[in-house]
């Protein structure tokens, strides 16, 4: 995603992405990569941006390694 170097790309199959955004959302279960893949829709056409806010949010409530 780093080196594709497009503000528009989404890893939605990233367990990391999906447990942020159960957290972040209030889900009762972590969305499948389907799920979270519609999710990205309306976060386009900043959906890596999304991606590096919803890692840092997992490594925060985690306290985990993660994007620095």
């Amino acid at each position: 995603m780093f080196s594709l170097g497009r503000a528009d790309v989404f890893a939605p199959g990233d367990l990391a992405l999906q447990d942020a955004a159960r957290q972040l959302f209030g889900l009762e279960a972590r969305p499948g990569e389907r799920i979270l893949r519609e999710m990205s829709l309306a976060w386009s056409p900043w959906r890596a941006v999304a991606a590096r806010l919803l890692w840092a949010y997992y490594r925060h409530f985690r306290r985990r390694e993660g994007v620095r």
